[in-house]
């Protein structure tokens, strides 16, 4: 199989950095429509942009900086890996009507 040209490296660095960066901005705009710790979503959404910038080191023919890159890859998504024993043992409450004891009311403040 044939060598990605530099441009078509540059155009997938490009996307793969963008959407990374949007997914961590939606994450923090957005946090009531996760259904996981933020944290996993941002780790998620950084071995997109560490992905993307591993290609920028590849399109820079800059090897020592793309194996470091590839590392800093992959240390996201070991940590995604590492939880996915805690999203079996959650995975039959997700959609659950689970409530809290705790009653709130809606006119009680905090100080």
């Amino acid at each position: 199989m044939a060598e990605p040209s530099r441009t078509t490296q540059l155009f997938a660095a490009v996307i793969a950095v963008a959407v990374g960066a949007l997914v961590g901005v939606m994450i923090y705009r957005y946090p009531e429509g996760l259904h996981a710790p933020a944290w996993v979503g941002y780790m998620a959404a950084s071995s997109f942009v560490f992905a993307g910038f591993c290609l920028f080191a590849a399109a820079a023919d800059v090897p020592w900086l793309q194996r470091w890159l590839g590392l800093a890859a992959g240390i996201p998504l070991l940590a995604l890996a590492g939880i996915s024993p805690w999203l079996a043992k959650i995975a039959p409450m997700l959609g659950s009507n689970i409530q809290s004891p705790f009653e709130i009311s809606p006119t009680d403040e905090c100080g």
